[in-house]
C-alpha cells in the first residue's frame, strides 16, 4: 500500500507574506484586507454598513441575531463582529456567525496573520485555542463566551457549501431561522470569478428574510446585478480608503424556500403548533427555555451542556447515584473512527463527530489539570489484522477523501515506534486521537450553572398534560415530579420503556471490558484490531470488548474474560504472553459489563419523537407508491426529543448530537448536512417500514 495520500479535497490556503508582513493569497493572487488598515476596513464595510451597532442595541433581552459570510479567511471579520458583540451586547442575547472558506488557513499561517491586530489578542487567543491543525470538508461548530457567540464554520466551495444549510433552513420549522446581515467577503470578482455567480446569490436570498441587509467591498457590475436579480435592493456607497464604490443592500422579496420532504421537518417552536392527536391550536406565548433530561450519560450530558450554554435550565434526572455509571461507565472510552472510503452518513457524522469532540475536550477538561489522567490524546493505531481490514484502509488511503493530518498509513516497525511495544501488522496512525474517561467528561459538562441534577431518580411515569396551565410534560419518579415543555429522553437501551406510543428499534449488546493489573509493559498509544488495549492508567490496563447479542446478564463472565486476554495475542503479543504466564485468567472481579445501545441499522438515532398511530395514518399513501407528494408537516409528540443509540461511539456522536438538538430547540443551524440529518432523524423507521409495506 502507498503511504502517500493523493491530492485532498481540502486544500489548505497558500500563502505568501509582503514586506509589511500582511498575508497574499497565492491561490487568487490577492489581498486579505486592505493594506491601508483590514481592522478600519471591516469596521467600515461590513459592521458600520450593516448598521450593526443601532440593530444590537434595539435587541431584546434573548433574542438571536444570525450574520451570514463568504469568505472565513483570516477570520477578522468574524473577530470585529465578536468584539463588537461584546462591548452592546448582554449574555442573554446570542450571536451566531456562519462563514464559508474553500481554502482554510493553517494554524500557523492564522497566527501570523492575527498578530497584526494586538487590540483583538484575546479574541484571537480563543479562536487559535479551538481552531483545528487540518480541516475536512463539510460544516464545523465552534462555541465562545460561554457558548453566547457561535461560529459555523463551512469549508468547501460556497456554491457546494451555502445550499446544505438553505435546504436545512427550508425544513426548519422549529425555528424557520434566517440570516440577519450578509458579510460579502472574498477575493475580488474579478481574482474569483467562480464564486460570484448567480447560484450564490440565489442561495443568499433563499437564507434571508425581508429586511436582511448586505455588504461588500466590491461594486462590480456582476455582483449588483446579481443581487439585484435575486431579490436585493442595491445601491452604491462610498468605499473604503482609496476605493471609490462598494455595494451595500436589503432584502426586499419573500424568500423562496428550498423544496423538502415534509416528514423530515421538526415541529414548530410554539407548543402546540405541531399536527398531533391532542390539539392543533396556536398559542403567542414564548416558550420557557427549560428542559428536562433523563439520562445522564454521555448522551444526555451533551445535550443538557449544549442547552445550558444557549441559556437554557436544564434538569437532568438519572436512576444510579451518578453520572455516566451505566454504558458511558467505562474508566477509559476509545476515541475509535472506523470510516469509510464511500461518504456514507454514518462515516459523514463520525468523521464531524470525531472533530467536534477533540475540539470540546481541551475546553472542558484542560491539559494543564487533565491530561494523562481524564483524557489524552496519544494517538491510536487502527490494525491492518487481516485482509479485509488491509483493503478497507487502503481504500480509505486512495480515496483522497482525508487530509495526512487525521490518518497515515504507517509498516509494523513505524507503528512499534509510535506505541513502545512489538507490533505485527501495518495500520493507520491517528495521531490526535486518544482515550478519555466518559466520567469526567460527562462531570465537567453537568457542572454548568444552568444545569441541575437529580440522582437515584427512576422516572416510573411520562405524560403530556395540555390544559391551559399544565401544559407540558409531567415526569414523576418514586418521590418526586417535576413538569417542562421540552423532554430529552437520553437513557441508553432503557429509552424504549420511557417511549410514549412508539417503537424505536433499539436494542441492547453486551460487552465486557478487562482490567489488567500493569504487566511491566504499556502501551504509549491505543492500539485497535479485533478489540483494544489503552495505555495503562492507575496502574491498571483495560482490554476490551466483548459483544453479545441477547444477553441481559450483567455479571461478568470466565469466557470474556478469556475472549479479551486472547486480543492480547493480536494487540501485543509480547503483553500476551507475559499476561498468560502471570495472570490468573479466571479472575474477573475487576472486569466490567455495560450495554450498548444499538439501533437496527447502527446509526444513532437523534431528534423528534414522531407521533406513531398517527404518524402512520398521516402518511398511510406511502405503502402503495413510495414516490407520493405530501405537503403537510409530519405529527411528533410535542417537546420530546431522543438521542440514544450511539452504540460504542458514544464519545464521537453524542456530544455532537447534544449540540445538534440544541441547535433545532435554539433556532440556530445545525452543524450537520441535512443527509446525515435524515440518517439519524427517529422517522427513519416509520417511512421506511411504510415504503416497504412493513407496517
Amino acid at each position: 500500500m502507498t503511504t502517500e495520500h493523493p491530492e485532498q479535497k481540502t486544500l489548505p490556503a497558500t500563502i505568501h507574506w509582503d514586506e509589511d508582513g500582511q498575508p497574499i493569497s497565492t491561490q487568487f493572487d490577492d489581498v486579505y484586507f486592505s493594506r491601508q488598515s483590514g481592522l478600519a476596513e471591516t469596521r467600515y464595510v461590513f459592521l458600520q454598513h450593516n448598521q450593526l451597532l443601532p440593530r444590537w442595541q434595539q435587541l431584546s433581552d434573548h433574542q438571536h441575531f444570525i450574520i451570514a459570510e463568504t469568505g472565513f479567511g483570516t477570520g477578522l471579520n468574524f473577530l470585529c463582529a465578536w468584539q463588537q458583540w461584546l462591548e452592546v451586547c448582554k449574555p442573554t442575547q446570542s450571536l451566531s456567525f456562519i462563514s464559508v472558506e474553500k481554502y482554510p488557513l493553517t494554524k500557523t499561517d492564522l497566527e501570523k496573520a492575527l498578530k497584526l491586530w494586538p487590540e483583538l489578542q484575546p479574541l484571537c487567543e480563543a479562536l487559535l485555542r479551538q481552531y483545528p491543525p487540518f480541516f475536512t470538508e463539510g460544516i464545523h461548530r465552534f462555541n465562545f463566551a460561554h457558548g453566547s457567540v457561535q461560529l459555523t464554520l463551512l469549508i468547501g466551495d460556497a456554491l457546494e457549501q451555502l445550499p446544505h444549510l438553505a435546504l436545512q433552513q427550508g425544513q426548519a420549522g422549529l425555528n424557520n431561522w434566517s440570516v440577519d446581515a450578509w458579510f460579502l467577503d472574498g477575493f475580488a470578482p474579478a481574482k474569483n470569478p467562480k464564486m460570484w455567480q448567480p447560484e450564490l446569490f440565489t442561495t443568499i436570498a433563499s437564507l434571508s428574510k425581508t429586511g436582511t441587509t448586505l455588504s461588500t467591498f466590491t461594486a462590480a457590475g456582476i455582483v449588483k446585478r446579481g443581487l439585484q436579480a435575486a431579490g436585493f435592493n442595491v445601491e452604491k456607497t462610498k468605499g473604503f480608503g482609496h476605493k471609490r464604490d462598494m455595494l451595500i443592500g436589503h432584502f426586499t422579496n419573500t424568500p423562496s424556500t428550498m423544496p423538502t420532504i415534509p416528514w423530515w421537518q421538526p415541529p414548530p417552536a410554539m407548543f402546540n403548533h405541531s399536527l398531533n392527536k391532542v390539539s392543533t391550536k396556536t398559542t403567542s406565548i414564548e416558550p420557557k427555555k427549560e428542559a428536562i433530561i433523563i439520562g445522564a450519560g454521555l448522551a444526555g450530558a451533551s445535550v443538557a451542556y449544549s442547552l445550558a450554554q444557549r441559556g437554557w435550565q436544564v434538569k437532568v434526572l438519572d436512576q444510579h447515584a451518578g453520572p455516566a455509571q451505566a454504558a458511558s461507565g467505562n474508566r477509559q472510552g476509545m476515541l475509535y473512527t472506523k470510516l469509510s472510503a464511500h461518504q456514507t452518513p454514518l462515516s459523514q457524522l463520525i468523521l464531524a463527530g470525531y472533530q467536534y469532540t477533540t475540539r470540546l475536550l481541551p475546553q472542558l477538561l484542560p491539559s494543564e489539570v487533565h491530561q494523562g489522567k481524564s483524557w489524552d490524546n496519544c494517538g491510536l493505531i487502527q490494525l491492518a489484522f487481516n485482509e479485509q481490514e488491509a483493503k478497507r484502509q487502503e481504500a480509505l488511503v486512495e480515496s483522497g477523501l482525508f487530509p495526512a493530518q487525521l490518518f497515515e498509513f504507517q509498516t509494523a516497525e513505524q507503528l512499534t515506534a509510535k506505541a513502545g511495544s512489538h507490533i505485527q501488522y501495518p495500520g493507520l496512525w491517528w495521531p490526535t486521537s486518544g482515550w478519555v474517561w466518559p466520567q469526567a467528561l460527562c462531570e465537567a459538562m453537568l457542572a454548568h450553572l444552568n444545569i441541575t441534577t437529580y440522582y437515584h431518580q427512576q422516572v416510573t411515569s411520562l405524560v403530556l398534560q395540555t390544559g391551559d396551565t399544565e401544559q407540558g410534560w409531567h415526569v414523576t419518579t418514586a418521590d418526586q415530579h417535576w413538569q417542562s415543555p421540552h423532554v430529552i429522553i437520553a437513557a441508553g437501551h432503557t429509552c424504549q420503556t420511557l417511549l410514549p406510543d412508539v417503537e424505536l428499534p433499539m436494542k441492547a449488546i453486551r460487552g465486557q471490558v478487562s482490567q489488567l493489573p500493569f504487566q511491566g509493559l504499556s502501551p504509549k498509544t491505543v492500539i485497535c484490531g479485533d478489540g483494544y488495549i489503552s495505555p495503562m492508567v492507575d496502574n491498571v490496563l483495560h482490554v476490551g470488548a466483548t459483544f453479545t447479542h441477547d444477553n441481559a446478564d450483567s455479571t461478568c463472565t470466565v469466557q470474556d474474560r478469556h475472549e479479551n486476554l486472547q486480543r492480547l495475542s493480536q494487540l501485543i503479543p509480547e503483553l500476551y504472553e507475559r499476561a498468560e504466564n502471570t495472570l490468573d485468567p479466571d479472575a474477573i472481579n475487576n472486569d466490567k459489563v455495560g450495554f450498548r445501545c444499538s439501533s437496527s441499522d447502527y446509526l444513532p438515532i437523534v431528534g423528534p419523537v414522531p407521533d406513531q398511530p398517527y404518524f402512520i395514518e398521516h402518511y398511510a399513501l406511502l405503502r402503495q407508491n413510495g414516490n407520493t407528494t405530501f405537503t403537510t408537516p409530519p405529527p411528533y409528540q410535542p417537546g420530546l426529543w431522543i438521542t440514544a443509540a450511539h452504540g460504542s461511539r458514544g464519545l464521537i456522536t453524542a456530544p455532537l448530537a447534544g449540540e445538534i438538538i440544541a441547535s433545532y430547540l435554539a433556532g440556530e443551524p445545525i452543524p450537520l448536512s441535512t443527509e446525515v440529518l435524515q440518517a439519524i432523524h427517529p422517522s427513519r423507521f416509520l417511512i421506511r417500514g411504510l415504503k416497504r409495506r412493513q407496517i
